[in-house]
């Protein structure tokens, strides 16, 4: 998939997102992860969203609308590595799903 890196990189800086990368999801064909794209994002600390329009902010609904207009896509697939179930979780910490093509991380400011 071509990414306009510095749009991905604005779109990330407007959110919060600290860190984003394309996520493998195995229980989807290739086709399927073509057509809808799904990504796991870290945010700043005390910045996660809900999913709905909630406190000013977008939430991760809104992200992904503007993700997806973005990209071209009909739709995407924003996840936060936070709400992932705790038994991916483990597996995030250790790796496994680190498979997916890292498409942003913030750079720490001094």
């Amino acid at each position: 998939m071509e990414l306009d890196s510095k749009a991905i990189a604005e779109f990330c800086q407007k959110h919060h997102i600290t860190r984003m990368r394309s996520y493998p999801n195995p229980h989807r064909t290739a086709a399927q992860r073509v057509k809808a794209p799904e990504f796991l994002v870290d945010f700043e600390p005390g910045r996660t969203p809900g999913y709905f329009d909630m406190f000013g902010g977008p939430g991760l609904l809104g992200m992904e609308e503007e993700l997806a207009l973005l990209l071209g896509k009909e739709e995407v697939y924003l996840m936060s590595s936070s709400g992932l179930s705790p038994s991916l979780r483990q597996r995030d910490l250790a790796g496994s799903l680190s498979e997916g093509e890292p498409l942003y991380e913030a750079t720490k400011q001094a």
